[in-house]
């Protein structure tokens, strides 16, 4: 039987360092989320974003339209409980046999670095992107680690600290947007006009 690819795309924070939904910051004319959407779509089977409960309520409903055909959208209602519980969220949501986890502040992910990872996937751990001798991300989780997140009762975990758990298969990429997070202003301005 062919195994099933999924995505849990992370988008349950505040975004304070930016002040402004990480989500919605476009490139290309697209916000992060749409355009994450749009490249997982060619390569999973399901995807599942996170998103703050808050970024779905009035000026911010037409932002999501854009994926809700595409995507199941679960919301977070308590983003105050970090980035785990948000991860669990998604893992409750999904049923792939192997799943990326991609934070909403990369959205320059694309099907070559995915495909990479999936030819290269570890069957029973986690698989992970490095670029420059750094790890980087999406990381692709193989089914037991998602029934573990699943299940774990503490949610103020650190993913570092859970994901130690687990063996790791290391691939090196030729792709340093590997390594790149958009976590402020002078990051968006610094990244977003490399890559515009």
């Amino acid at each position: 039987m062919k195994n099933t690819f999924g995505a849990i795309i992370l988008s349950g924070g505040k975004s304070e360092r930016m002040n402004y939904p990480k989500a919605f910051l476009e490139i290309h004319g697209v916000t992060f989320l749409q355009k994450l959407a749009n490249t997982y779509n060619k390569e999973v089977s399901e995807i599942v974003v996170v998103l703050n409960q808050e970024l779905s309520e009035s000026k911010w409903k037409k932002k999501i339209e854009a994926i809700d055909k595409t995507c199941k959208i679960v919301l977070n209602h308590h983003s105050d409980k970090g980035k785990f519980y948000s991860l669990q969220l998604g893992a409750k949501n999904i049923s792939s046999d192997y799943c990326f986890i991609q934070n909403v502040d990369n959205p320059f992910v694309n099907p070559s670095l995915l495909n990479e990872l999936i030819q290269n996937k570890n069957l029973n751990g986690i698989t992970i992107p490095v670029s420059n001798r750094k790890s980087g991300h999406p990381i692709l989780v193989s089914k037991n680690v998602l029934e573990k997140i699943s299940i774990t009762e503490d949610t103020n975990i650190h993913l570092k600290d859970f994901y130690a758990a687990f063996s790791k298969k290391f691939v090196e990429v030729d792709d340093e947007s590997a390594l790149m997070n958009i976590n402020t202003p002078e990051d968006y301005e610094k990244y977003v006009a490399v890559k515009s």
